[in-house]
């Protein structure tokens, strides 16, 4: 694989060293022989990819098991983009760079009780994982960010340019009812306001990724058909004399695109976005100067060069 032309990642490297961490991770978490769990089987599929590749010292990854058509190969191909957006995005949030968050959750008392306690349950695990990512983004922002998971109090204290506030973080799924979302607030809102300051934020990530339409693509800031019922929602909320201890609510979601088809280049674009919606009557404001440092964002791009080799099949 080559993100463009001369220019080759070792891939073997590249992932080993993201699957020692994420396999630390759930260590910390109790969950080390947990096989059933969603980190675990990501990190067995990467796993498993990485065996049947064969990627090379030079970073090229043989893909002639994959299949023995351009179809089979374009298909593994997909797995594989979908692990290294993953990757990206870990990397960009809730592990930081090269696992840089990990130590300090390692350290913390209260985090591990936290991950121990909550995140081998199926029903709470994307809802941790979801707050574990908006966590790291913040912290990446500069921002001091304390996860606080009292009962009926919201998941974290951030400490603003102007003072403190607070976030409750959930993760739906974009198939919901759209009242899911309202409730979530509504929620956050009992929370934060039992708080000393009684402001803060609602942070909602979707949690399937959005396949770009052609339309997508060609305008960037075009709202998916399925995240703006989501919105809408969560717009009639702050647009009332409700749930004014919420005074910024965030929606995020990823778009996810495959370009081309083998053989020649083909390429991955994903994208994680955010919409934010402020409370026109707000108990008091964020303090923080800059609000769009509420609002994930990052941009994951990388192309695959797909080419005969001979009997070992295609080559990226």
């Amino acid at each position: 694989m080559t993100q463009e032309p001369g220019k080759a990642v070792n891939w073997r490297v590249a992932f080993e060293g993201y699957i020692r961490v994420v396999e630390k991770f759930l260590n910390i978490a109790g969950l080390r022989h947990a096989n059933d769990h969603p980190l675990a089987k990501s990190i067995a599929q990467l796993k498993h990819l990485l065996q049947i590749g064969v990627p090379t010292p030079d970073g090229m990854l043989h893909v002639g098991q994959f299949g023995p058509t351009p179809e089979a190969a374009l298909e593994a191909a997909r797995d594989f983009l979908a692990t290294f957006f993953r990757l990206g995005m870990d990397s960009m949030y809730w592990l930081g760079p090269q696992g840089r968050y990990i130590p300090e959750l390692e350290n913390d008392e209260k985090i591990k009780r936290f991950l121990v306690t909550r995140l081998p349950d199926p029903e709470m695990c994307e809802d941790v994982l979801s707050e574990m990512s908006y966590r790291g983004y913040l912290k990446a922002r500069g921002l001091r960010v304390d996860l606080t998971e009292d009962d009926g109090m919201p998941d974290m204290k951030v400490w603003g340019s102007n003072g403190a506030f607070h976030a409750e973080i959930k993760a739906i799924h974009k198939g919901s009812n759209p009242d899911r979302a309202s409730k979530v607030i509504a929620k956050a809102n009992k929370q934060i306001k039992r708080t000393p300051e009684g402001v803060g934020i609602c942070a909602i990530l979707v949690l399937e990724t959005i396949q770009m339409r052609g339309d997508m693509i060609a305008k960037p800031g075009l709202i998916p058909d399925e995240i703006k019922p989501i919105i809408q929602s969560v717009e009639g909320v702050m647009n009332s004399s409700n749930c004014k201890s919420v005074a910024e609510a965030v929606v995020s979601w990823d778009e996810f695109a495959v370009l081309g088809t083998p053989p020649g280049w083909v390429g991955l674009h994903a994208v994680r976005r955010s919409v934010r919606v402020s409370h026109r009557e707000a108990r008091a404001p964020i303090p923080h100067l800059k609000l769009a440092d509420l609002e994930p964002s990052a941009t994951v791009h990388n192309s695959m060069l797909f080419k005969p080799s001979g009997a070992s099949g295609s080559t990226v």
